[in-house]
């Protein structure tokens, strides 16, 4: 069965990049790392608990999506904070915001307990990558906007790890951060 993309994730993170776009400036501290970008980050003080329903069988049951993404990891990144727990869509996912002076960079840390990579649907221009870590990895390119990239690693034949940036309409950057942001959270996948 084909893992059709919802229409409400794409919608979402319209609505997300429309709003932080049309949002004033939030004051924050620059946070110190590697990132060539801006460090003035927005983030939930304190995340609920996600009430999506986890398949107990599946290998990504007791991942939590927001844990992905070490504070090392974070800090390459150029975020920080928790992160926001968001199971818009078929799978579970935690969600940081990078506000710069020209744009600002949504950074979404995925799993998806019941489709793996050979359920994303073929009009994404699916894209095969290199292995990450030696996992199976498949970029796609949401419909969402022209900036907006997704890099899908396997974890099973039945599930799948995500790492989606939306940076503005810059669809290269947006594909250089997924990428990234993939070989930051794949050693903390099951194997």
């Amino acid at each position: 069965m084909i893992a059709p993309l919802s229409a409400v994730r794409a919608a979402v993170f319209t609505l997300l990049l429309t709003v932080a776009a049309c949002s004033t400036d939030t004051p924050g501290t620059p946070v110190p790392g590697a990132s060539t970008f801006p460090t003035d980050t927005t983030t939930a003080p304190k995340r609920p608990t996600s009430t999506t329903t986890k398949p107990a069988d599946s290998p990504l049951a007791d991942i939590d999506p927001c844990d992905l993404l070490t504070e090392e990891g974070k800090t390459q990144l150029g975020v920080s904070g928790p992160g926001e727990p968001d199971d818009t869509g078929s799978g579970r996912n935690c969600v940081w915001r990078l506000r710069g002076p020209e744009r600002t960079f949504i950074f979404d840390a995925g799993v998806n307990d019941k489709y793996g990579l050979n359920d994303l649907p073929s009009d994404l221009n699916n894209k095969d990558l290199p292995p990450i870590g030696g996992r199976k990895a498949v970029q796609t390119n949401l419909s969402a906007g022209p900036g907006t990239c997704t890099v899908h690693m396997f974890v099973t034949e039945s599930t799948r790890a995500s790492a989606l940036v939306v940076a503005g309409d810059d669809q290269a950057k947006s594909c250089e951060l997924a990428l990234q942001m993939a070989q930051l959270i794949e050693p903390r996948l099951p194997r």
